[in-house]
């Protein structure tokens, strides 16, 4: 095999894997999620500093898909589901801000099966996972005031840094 032929070889085998990247959404790792950036099965959102990710994930034994929070090291030590009650079907789920502000999963059907509701005017919403694990609605204009955040909505883990306080609109701890 001459040299020129060798090169050739490369230079596709490294185009296919760029546009198998691209295809499949394994490329996709973003830092927020705002009314024009959505988050797509498979990708990821990372903390700040690469300690955590939120994603989709299916557990062992089952097809059904969730949006989780779980440590870099370890996507089987899940510390937060959003979609608990209520899984994907496929890989065809999407997180994203909807129209008024709120995070929501949608299928592929553009069902939503999950929402942050709560009740905002801020369409300059913007979703930030920090490194403490707390995913978090903020008012990207008004100095990032926390609209929403999962620490007030735990599951049955608690993590460093996790305040657990009385929930405002059920009155329980």
């Amino acid at each position: 095999m001459t040299t020129s032929s060798r090169n050739v070889q490369h230079f596709v085998h490294v185009i296919l894997v760029i546009l198998h990247c691209f295809n499949t959404g394994f490329c996709t790792e973003v830092d927020s999620i705002t009314s024009t950036l959505s988050l797509r099965d498979p990708g990821i959102l990372s903390s700040p500093g690469g300690v955590l990710k939120l994603g989709f994930f299916s557990p062992l034994n089952s097809s059904n898909r969730y949006v989780g929070i779980w440590y870099n090291f370890s996507e089987t030590i899940v510390i937060w589901v959003a979609n608990r009650d209520k899984p994907l079907r496929d890989s065809s789920g999407v997180v994203k801000i909807s129209g008024d502000g709120n995070i929501v999963i949608m299928n592929g059907e553009e069902e939503i099966l999950w929402s942050s509701n709560v009740s905002t005017s801020q369409v300059n919403s913007i979703a930030l996972l920090q490194d403490s694990g707390n995913f978090v609605l903020v008012d990207h204009l008004n100095n990032g005031s926390t609209i929403w955040q999962s620490f007030e909505h735990p599951s049955d883990s608690i993590v460093p840094k996790m305040r657990l306080s009385e929930n405002t609109r059920t009155g329980r701890g």
